[in-house]
């Protein structure tokens, strides 16, 4: 007969993490993956002919530009809104919430909710 920790007990508090931290972590794997299809799939060279790279006039192609971007503002806004959500998530497991997989979704909600207001907001300024 396996024996269940109990709510109240600190192996319940680590099965919570545990679990919410993988779902939050499948949540942000999920969005650089889709990134990275993203930009795999923007064309390489410019059909123009116009020359291509950076500086002399040139401008970078969709694919390295995409990719610039998501280099320079992507990747530490991602950051920034995981540790957003690693914070949730401490937060719900001090809480006592029981299921991890509540709290890994509301966490990576939170994060993600966040980094999208401050994304408009900076675009609708």
């Amino acid at each position: 007969m396996p024996v269940h920790a109990s709510s109240d007990s600190p192996a319940a508090g680590v099965r919570t993490a545990g679990v919410g931290a993988a779902v939050l972590a499948g949540w942000y794997a999920t969005i650089l993956v889709a990134a990275a299809l993203w930009v795999s799939a923007l064309p390489a060279e410019k059909t123009d002919g116009s020359c291509d790279g950076i500086g002399f006039g040139c401008t970078p192609s969709a694919r390295d530009g995409a990719l610039l971007l998501a280099i320079f503002y992507g990747l530490p806004a991602l950051a920034v809104s995981f540790l957003v959500s690693l914070v949730m998530l401490a937060v719900m497991v001090a809480a006592r919430v029981r299921s991890g997989l509540v709290a890994g979704n509301v966490a990576a909600f939170t994060g993600l909710v966040g980094l999208a207001a401050v994304a408009v907001a900076l675009v609708l300024r």
